[in-house]
């Protein structure tokens, strides 16, 4: 995982005030003003007008480093440890870890939350905890967190492999998936997942963290198509749907294809569904509409695109990773 757009924060350009707002406002009122000294005025135009962000301070750069060192030591290690995993390393905004498959993602959607929150409590007698609305005062360190806003994420890329792959090979492939799936295609504040099976090549998952519904589609398709929960959707309909490609992408074309398609996958299911899978109407549709959040992407050109291998990463991470 890694921080987006650093440099912009670190350099003031996501969190610089501005010289209209640290001002009284009387005083940018008068240099305003038409009668105003000239001499005055058109400087203060220019700088209105094509410096409005002032410099961060030393004080601004020790708030982020002391943020980012708080997250590192104490959330990112405390989440890794409470997931069963081994943290690598941890540095500022950088974080390498090897997890279960089961918990490497939800591992990676708590790091993300605490790299947004804006204050926790932290204490080392239990874990720490974010600070919303009301905080009843307690023992502890107060932190203050990066918060949330523009240029303010961090993206993530989880590469499920073999545990017999070189670990050191595995690491250059993962930050080629942060850097090349996450942040380059996704458009940051993000996160990809690659599934890499020993045989049959790689299959992938990529969105945005504020795409909520595509991620709770994401959990519970994959816990209808698991085997340990006695499968609701046969897995046979994450591979035909590939078989419907050409249809599919003519589906897309059309103005109103979130129904279309929805009731096209509806159909399908109603077919595939196993016989102790019997659903009504509702759930047909519910489950229909899950699978659009998954397998349908905006592309940059911001058209909808076809992906199934969504699904196939979701069944297999409800898995727990199943055989290989």
């Amino acid at each position: 995982m890694d921080g987006d757009k650093m440099g912009k924060l670190v350099n003031g350009e996501t969190l610089a005030s501005t010289w209209e707002s640290v001002m009284h406002p009387e005083i940018v009122e008068r240099l305003k003003m038409p009668e105003f000294d000239e001499k005055y005025k058109s400087k203060w135009d220019d700088i209105f007008k094509n410096h409005p962000k002032r410099l961060l301070t030393p004080a601004i750069h020790a708030a982020i480093s002391e943020s980012l060192g708080d997250f590192s030591i104490y959330g990112v290690d405390s989440i890794i440890k409470e997931n069963k995993g081994r943290l690598i390393y941890a540095g500022g905004d950088d974080v390498c870890a090897v997890l279960p498959v089961d918990t490497a993602l939800k591992a990676a959607e708590e790091i993300q939350k605490y790299y947004n929150s804006f204050f926790r409590i932290i204490s080392g007698q239990k874990p720490n905890k974010s600070i919303n609305n009301i905080w009843n005062v307690e023992p502890g360190k107060m932190s203050v967190c990066l918060g949330e806003g523009e240029n303010i994420s961090i993206s993530a890329g989880i590469l499920i492999c073999h545990h017999k792959e070189s670990l050191s090979q595995m690491i250059v492939r993962a930050h080629h998936l942060l850097d090349d799936k996450a942040k380059a295609e996704t458009d940051r504040n993000a996160c990809a997942i690659e599934l890499r099976k020993r045989s049959g090549g790689s299959r992938y998952f990529a969105r945005k963290w504020d795409k909520r519904e595509a991620w709770k589609s994401f959990h519970r398709i994959g816990e209808l198509i698991s085997n340990k929960n006695k499968r609701k959707i046969s897995t046979s309909l994450v591979y035909r749907l590939e078989q419907f490609r050409t249809g599919i992408e003519a589906i897309l074309k059309k103005d109103d294809y979130e129904k279309l398609l929805t009731n096209f996958i509806k159909k399908q299911l109603d077919r595939s569904m196993l016989a102790s899978g019997k659903n009504s109407k509702e759930e047909l549709k519910e489950f229909a509409e899950k699978i659009v959040n998954i397998i349908i992407v905006k592309n940059k050109d911001n058209k909808p695109a076809f992906e199934p291998e969504g699904l196939i990463v979701a069944g297999f991470i409800a898995d727990k990773g199943g055989e290989q």
